[in-house]
């Protein structure tokens, strides 16, 4: 019979896995923080915004610029209304 001891020499050690996605997590936060809004973001960046404006504006583009209004609307969505810095937790 297998003691106690025993078993937890035998399974993975959590803490150190736990530890490196911690570390890892802090990386991607110090990069993130230090990481300004460059120039293709500023046009995302306006003050006032709502979602139907993005809504207007997502399906302006559509039909006159490209068709990629799924990521254009997340992103801004994200920079113009929730702004970068709610993601530098």
């Amino acid at each position: 019979m297998k003691t106690f001891c025993s078993k937890l020499k035998a399974a993975p050690n959590y803490y150190i896995i736990f530890a490196i996605l911690i570390f890892i997590g802090a990386i991607y936060l110090v990069f993130n923080y230090l990481t300004p809004i460059v120039l293709d973001d500023c046009g995302y960046t306006r003050n006032g915004q709502t979602i139907w404006s993005i809504i207007q504006d997502q399906s302006r583009d559509y039909m006159t610029f490209n068709g990629r209004f799924l990521a254009h609307g997340c992103a801004q969505f994200i920079g113009g209304i929730l702004g970068k810095s709610i993601f530098n937790i």
